[in-house]
């Protein structure tokens, strides 16, 4: 074999060693950009709902005899007294409903965030260990596409 097709076949065999080593960088490289997103996409938070109610009764008495004016202070004062009672008893209960949605809304979100970081750390340890060797035999092929070429120039 003469020096110029040496030439022609080690700087072709080293192209071509450069080309599947690169092409397998790349699929690695492919291949874990997208078990990365499916890793992060897997977390879909649940929607949080606020259900929210009120109500509201008032009681007129129009039709009828009028009482005195002292006994319907009085029972203007008796129902003030009573809405405020119950006003003062549904303020604690909410209170201690919404004390209570927040913690199970609390534990609920970081219960969610601690499976991520477990899925997430998971993913990355298998990651580190696997496609070694498809990233091994890229990097040799690469160098050793660069080197025949290198070699190719020596001729």
């Amino acid at each position: 074999m003469d020096s110029e097709s040496l030439k022609w076949t080690l700087t072709l065999s080293g192209a071509a060693a450069e080309l599947v080593g690169l092409a397998l960088v790349v699929w690695d490289v492919r291949d874990a950009r997208r078990a990365a997103r499916d890793a992060l996409n897997a977390y879909e938070p649940d929607p949080m709902t606020y259900p929210v109610s009120a109500s509201f009764t008032a009681q007129y008495d129009v039709h009828g005899v009028q009482p005195p004016l002292a006994e319907r202070v009085e029972n203007l004062e008796r129902r003030l007294a009573d809405q405020h009672a119950a006003a003062l008893s549904r303020v604690n209960t909410l209170r201690d409903e919404l004390r209570e949605e927040v913690f199970t809304r609390m534990r609920a979100v970081l219960e969610q965030a601690d499976e991520r970081e477990r899925r997430l750390r998971g993913f990355l340890s298998d990651q580190l260990d696997s496609g070694i060797g498809r990233r091994i035999a890229g990097t040799v092929l690469f160098m050793l596409g660069v080197g025949l070429s290198a070699v190719s120039n020596l001729v």
